[in-house]
């Protein structure tokens, strides 16, 4: 059994409340080394546990396969990729994988289930976090807060890893010195790596939760690091506005505006009236349906928006970053040369509408001619019936599309 492993959990909201429940493993010693004391999170695919490691005296957050899920082929490879990933990738802002293991038969329990023994992270996630404070953060917060998935996520492209599955449940905010939003990036779960062909990807498989889905993935197309991109910056989109996006009671209609859609402005909203010009600029070609027209990897898309906020005259201590990082030319060298912006260059497209970073302002757009907009509600159409054949199609199979999971426990 493996140990020390550094991974990204399957906390999510490990730091859900302690129901009091025991659940069916509580009382349980895994290995002779932990002891599983309450139950604090069940969702579809598994329980998650506090549980004590007894020989160094932690508390650490124990995840157990459910049982009736032992037969299902996707789901273990599921839970055995995170093991795999925690081998591979090792940094500050993602949770860490203590262990990994069996559970044990006792008395009538047949046993059989994998576990993972996770970091326990003690504070909300950043969907709480957003819920508490109205929806939508401070700018500098915001900027803080992905900045450090900017970093993790860096990281984890750099080893040939996309998340694939980024959204404010996976992200946990824990109290690190005077840092009371230190972030870790949990959940690789979905995550593909290097020479990976697994059966939801073979399958053409929409994967992730349908507001953060990039336009390939909401197509069920190959992704990349530029997928983990669109889904960085809806985010921060979500945390300047408020809101996603793309959004809706319907995952078919959303993976549709995703796939054909421009998004709003982001200035253009209320509550983002106020965010910088450069940095908007970031957010919104991030948001671009051609993958190429994105960041090519988050350190880039993390090296533009520090840029972007040298640019607006952000002070340091807004956004958690040293004087000297934020001052550096070698570490920030723009994605567009000297242009404070987020997209690698491209002629054709730096925008989900297709402009280009000098774009005009909305009321200088052009009108689309009545045949144009006749083409594209067709093409519009055209997809919907596809993406729809193609949800059908995942449902038969057992696939489907991942919609957010059970409060208790965010996509395990």
């Amino acid at each position: 059994m493996p140990s020390g492993a550094r991974q990204n959990g399957i906390v999510s909201s490990l730091v859900a409340e302690a129901s009091g429940a025991r659940g069916p493993h509580a009382g349980l010693v895994l290995d002779g080394q932990f002891r599983l004391d309450a139950l604090i999170g069940s969702g579809s695919m598994a329980h998650v546990y506090r549980a004590r490691q007894l020989v160094v005296e932690r508390n650490v957050a124990i995840k157990i396969l459910r049982t009736e899920l032992l037969a299902r082929a996707d789901v273990l490879a599921r839970f055995r990729r995170e093991a795999a990933i925690a081998a591979r990738l090792e940094h500050p802002h993602v949770a860490i994988v203590h262990a990994t293991g069996t559970v044990p038969s006792v008395g009538g329990h047949p046993g059989g289930e994998p576990y993972l023994a996770l970091e326990f992270l003690d504070g909300p996630s950043l969907a709480q976090l957003l819920e508490r404070e109205g929806g939508a953060l401070p700018l500098g917060r915001a900027l803080h807060i992905v900045l450090a998935l900017c970093d993790a996520l860096g990281e984890a492209h750099a080893r040939g890893i996309v998340h694939r599955d980024l959204k404010p449940e996976n992200v946990i905010l824990v109290h690190r010195g005077d840092d009371a939003d230190f972030v870790k990036l949990v959940d690789f779960g979905l995550a593909r790596m290097p020479g990976s062909a697994d059966v939801q990807t073979r399958a053409g498989a929409v994967l992730g939760t349908p507001r953060y889905v990039s336009p390939e993935g909401a197509q069920g197309r190959d992704v990349g690091p530029a997928a983990d991109c669109y889904a960085l910056a809806t985010l921060l989109y979500q945390c300047l506005a408020g809101r996603t996006p793309f959004d809706g009671e319907d995952a078919l209609q959303v993976l549709l505006q995703h796939a054909t859609a421009s998004p709003p402005e982001l200035t253009e909203l209320d509550r983002a009236r106020g965010v910088p010009e450069p940095i908007a600029r970031v957010v919104m070609h991030n948001l671009a349906k051609d993958p190429a027209a994105r960041a090519p990897d988050a350190r880039a898309l993390g090296r533009a928006l520090v840029e972007a906020a040298r640019v607006a005259h952000l002070e340091p201590e807004q956004i958690g970053l040293s004087s000297t990082l934020l001052g550096s030319q070698k570490t920030l060298t723009p994605v567009l040369g000297s242009a404070p912006t987020a997209c690698p260059s491209s002629q054709r497209s730096g925008s989900p509408s297709g402009r280009s970073i000098h774009a005009k302002r909305p009321a200088e757009r052009s009108v689309a001619s009545p045949r144009r907009a006749r083409v594209r509600r067709a093409a519009a159409f055209l997809l919907y019936f596809v993406v729809g054949a193609l949800a059908a199609l995942l449902v038969a199979h057992g696939v489907g599309l991942l919609a957010p999971p059970p409060r208790a426990e965010a996509a395990p």
